[in-house]
């Protein structure tokens, strides 16, 4: 969706009264006052709920109200081209969800996406992370990028926040939340695998020394593997 077009949409949804989840770079929508170095990164999603004047409120885990500009907040939505100006209406007042056909589909669409061999975009790319941890011929290598240690503490920074709550948004590389969903969804004997995934994400975060960080990447790869396979199995039964 073009720009205006998106925003026009936005803004009539949230005239409507209709929340929507939106995917703004977080360099760009400003209140996590990140380094420039950081600008089209991306980041997660957030709510957009209401607006007042030429500001709109956000749900960012936010404790208090939390509000930002209009205009910075339709510059980051544009910012990465993954995502660019995508928003997910999640209170539409006009329809009434089919619970069980979207948590079924919503499955589905796991397995199919983990299964992929993508190692961009997908769980090989957990295995090719590892190779390039101890890697010292590839242009994109750990001990080849960071040989001079320019930047490594950013690096280490932003794997951490990816994968321990204490510090990033996606604990456990969101595998804790997934556990719950399961759980919610039926499939309870699958949650255990998925908290015990986490952990070993959570681990990772703790982890400073590259040879490590590749095994313990292995090692993830492996079991996201055979957790997905299992998945299929349920979920295609």
């Amino acid at each position: 969706m073009q720009a205006k077009a998106a925003q026009a949409w936005l803004t009539g949804q949230l005239a409507d009264g209709n929340a929507v989840m939106v995917w703004p770079d977080r360099y760009q929508i400003g209140y996590w006052d990140l380094p420039e170095q950081l600008d089209g990164h991306g980041g997660h999603p957030v709510v957009v709920y209401a607006a007042s004047g030429d500001q709109v409120y956000l749900d960012d885990r936010n404790l208090a109200p939390l509000t930002v500009a209009r205009a910075d907040l339709d510059r980051a939505v544009a910012r990465v081209g993954s995502w660019k100006n995508q928003g997910l209406v999640i209170t539409d007042r006009d329809r009434t969800p089919d619970v069980e056909t979207a948590v079924r589909e919503g499955l589905r669409d796991v397995v199919e996406h983990l299964s992929a061999k993508s190692d961009s975009f997908s769980l090989p790319a957990w295995r090719k992370w590892s190779r390039m941890m101890t890697n010292t011929k590839a242009a994109k290598a750990w001990p080849r990028v960071f040989a001079d240690g320019q930047w490594l503490d950013l690096a280490m920074q932003g794997v951490r926040e990816g994968v321990d709550a204490r510090f990033g948004v996606t604990g456990g590389n969101l595998r804790p939340l997934f556990a719950d969903f399961l759980e919610q969804a039926g499939h309870s004997g699958l949650a255990p695998q998925w908290r015990e995934i986490a952990e070993m994400w959570h681990a990772l975060g703790e982890m400073t020394e590259f040879a490590a960080m590749g095994k313990q990447l292995n090692a993830l790869y492996e079991a996201e593997t055979d957790a997905i396979a299992r998945l299929k199995a349920t979920t295609t039964a």
